[in-house]
């Protein structure tokens, strides 16, 4: 993603997913821009080859187990996620959207 600048991720009316969108390669981190949406937990879901089959969601890395959420609520706003541990990944929300949502990804640089 490093070139490719900021990616638009689309979840349809009545769905609670996206389709799969790919990185350029795994990175240190994403910002999500979240729109006005149907109130919900949006998360960003990895999986392990480029098929988009078998998503799982990213838990939080201190050993809970929890989700890792990107942000809850009604939007707008801008999520932030940790880590991309894969290059296929998708958005889901909880509840399903009353209208077509488009999402952007951005790739966080960390300055030294």
């Amino acid at each position: 993603m490093a070139g490719q600048g900021q990616i638009n991720v689309t979840v349809a009316s009545g769905f609670s997913v996206s389709s799969c969108f790919t990185l350029d390669r795994p990175t240190a981190s994403l910002g999500i821009f979240i729109p006005s949406l149907t109130a919900s937990d949006v998360r960003v879901e990895f999986c392990t080859a480029g098929s988009g089959t078998g998503f799982a969601p990213l838990t939080r890395g201190d050993g809970t187990g929890l989700i890792y959420s990107a942000y809850s609520g009604s939007g707008p706003a801008v999520g932030w996620l940790p880590i991309a541990p894969t290059m296929w990944a998708r958005i889901s929300c909880v509840q399903s959207q009353a209208d077509v949502r488009t999402f952007g990804i951005v790739t966080v640089q960390r300055y030294p």
